[in-house]
This record gives structure tokens, sequence and C-alpha cells, in this order.
């Protein structure tokens, strides 16, 4: 029995350290980065789950059915992190590899893919459900091989095994679980302290990195201020919660009307940052007189139903690589000051 014990503890011990090491560090990967849940990542994470699955199943005894479970881990902690397309990926790369090696682990795959399915694993992510997932295709396993165990005399060993699948697979959820919840508080803190809470636009902070990071590209760029035109009056004629409905409407329009690879952020009150990725004056003159005239002929209404016709002032300035990005906000700053006083809803390119 203790022998027993102790070549289950190793087997399994080595195939849960090589679950977590193919699993674990993808996973940490692609939560620092920006959309997650975007199809590539899914896409990979199901290739990985499905290779590796595929591995243990080479790594262990195919004449073996007690540690069928702990195999399929791979891809059923991806199911339930990722969903059913990392479950469909690594279950297509899977059965590719192993289907037809053994006629009990070809059933026990199919129940347990089924059993998946039903139970929409990846929707529910209760550890009931998890738990339901691993014991009931153990049971099955068990029973499609019962006489087989009982005329070896290895059905208590197979049941033996079979728990310590399910305690082992238990542990590896308790903490995928735990990884997940901890870097979706960090997901949320990021967000929050990058993002202005009232227009959803970069903060002054998120742009400040964002300037140090397009810094580090050497490359020319127009730094552009858009100031709104009498903001102060909304909030004198309509209340302060008009003039945050205004403010969030006119960040709204602002990002629609931008290209998709420049970047825009609140840089404070009523004033948002452009960086215009281009050192061409004409394309960047092109792209401020589009934004000023889509603010112009936009319609802004107040939450009570007033309708208000907006205008924007903009002043912009090139930043050159290898110069200061302070010195390119103030011309940028004096541009838009020019085109203040020079009558508003204009622009002023430094």
């Amino acid at each position: 029995m203790f022998q027993l014990i102790q070549s289950v503890l190793t087997s399994s011990f080595n195939a849960v350290c090589i679950i977590y090491f193919c699993i674990s560090l993808p996973y940490l990967y692609i939560l620092t980065r920006k959309n997650p849940n975007k199809l590539h990542y899914k896409i990979l994470m199901g290739l990985i789950a499905g290779f590796t699955a595929s591995y243990l199943a080479d790594f262990h005894d195919q004449t073996s059915t007690t540690l069928y479970g702990l195999i399929l881990s791979p891809i059923v902690l991806t199911a339930l992190i990722f969903g059913p397309i990392s479950l469909l990926v690594s279950y297509v790369i899977h059965v590719a590899f192993v289907f037809g090696l053994s006629p009990f682990y070809d059933i026990f795959i199919m129940s347990f893919m089924f059993l998946s399915i039903a139970l929409k694993i990846w929707d529910n992510k209760k550890y009931y459900t998890f738990f339901l997932s691993i014991f009931i295709p153990q049971c099955i396993n068990i029973a499609l091989n019962f006489d087989k165990l009982v005329h070896l005399g290895f059905l208590p060993r197979a049941i033996f095994k079979s728990a310590m699948s399910i305690i082992l697979l238990s542990m590896l959820y308790l903490i995928f679980t735990r990884f997940k919840k901890t870097f979706s508080k960090f997901s949320i803190l990021k967000f929050q302290s990058s993002t202005d809470q009232l227009t959803k636009l970069p903060n002054r902070f998120s742009i400040n990195r964002h300037l140090d990071d397009f810094k580090k590209t050497r490359k020319d760029c127009f730094i552009a201020l858009i100031d709104i035109d009498f903001f102060k009056n909304v909030n004198d004629n309509h209340g302060h919660s008009a003039g945050d409905k205004i403010l969030y409407d006119i960040a709204q329009e602002l990002r629609s009307i931008i290209r998709g690879n420049d970047f825009l952020g609140r840089y404070g009150g009523e004033e948002f940052l452009l960086l215009i990725h281009t050192s061409d004056r004409k394309i960047a003159s092109e792209i401020l007189d589009r934004i000023i005239l889509h603010i112009r002929d936009t319609l802004f209404v107040t939450p009570d139903n007033h309708s208000l016709s907006i205008t924007i002032s903009i002043g912009a300035a090139l930043y050159v690589k290898d110069s200061s990005f302070d010195h390119a906000i103030e011309l940028a700053d004096k541009s838009l000051y020019q085109a203040k006083n020079g009558g508003r809803d204009q622009f002023v390119l430094f």
C-alpha cells in the first residue's frame, strides 16, 4: 500500500508540475495584456491545453485507467477560464493525438466532452460544477473498466487513484481561481487609476505614461490641446449635471472621430490632449479641421432635453524626437490661446 501511495504521489506530482508550468505561465502573461479576452488568446490557450493533455496521455501508461481525470485537467482548467472556444480547440488537438489508442480512454474523453458542454462549465465558475465535470467521468471510467479491474484485483487501486486525481484537480482549480480573482482586482485597479471616471478617457497619469512610451519610439508627432468654448456658460445656465453630460458626450464624439492609432485623453477640466501620430503638417491640419467641423455640426442635449450647439478651440505643436514633451505642450498651449483670442471655433498650428 505504501508503494502504491508513493507511486501515485510521484506520478501525480509530476503531472501537476507539468500542468502548472504549461498553463499558468501563458495564463499569467495573457492576464497582463490590455484585452485578455481577445479571440487569439483563447485559441492560443486551447492549443497549449490540447498539446499539454496529449503529452500527459503519452507520459502516462495508456493501459492505466486511473489518471484520466488528471490528464484532461489542462483542458478542464482552460475551459473554466477562457470558455467554450478554448475547450473546443484543446479537445480537437487532444483527440487528434490520442483518439484510437485506447477504447476505454476514447469513451472517457467523449463523455467528458459531452458533460462539460452540458454543464457549461465556462459559465458557472462554482466549485460544484467543476467537481461534477471531473467526478462523473471518473465514475464512468471505473464503470467501463469494472470487470477488468475486478478480474485483475485493481479496483481498490483505481478508486484510490481516481480520488487522488480529483483532489489534485481541485487544488489546481482553487489555485487558478485565486489567480484569476487577484488579477481581476488588479485589472480593475489599473483601469481606475488610469481612466478618467467622468469621460472614461485616459486621465493625466495615463497621458504622461503614454507620452513616455511614445518617446521611446524616437518619432515626431503633433500634440494638440482641445478646449471646449464657453463651457462655463453650460454649467452656469444648465447646472453641473448638464456640464458633466456635455463633457462626456464631447469626449465620446472626439473618440469616434480620431484615427485608431492616435491617442486621446482628458488633460484637465474641459481640456483634452490629442497625440497625432504624424509629422506631416498637412495631415495634422486635415485631422484637426475634421474634428472642429464634427463638433460644430453635432447637437448636444442636456439632461433636461435642451439642445446646445458647442464649439471647440484647438492649439497644436510639433513634437520633435529627443526634445521635451513639456516644451511641445507649452507651444500647443500658446497656439490654443491664439485660437481663443482669434474668435474660437478654430485651430492654430504652431
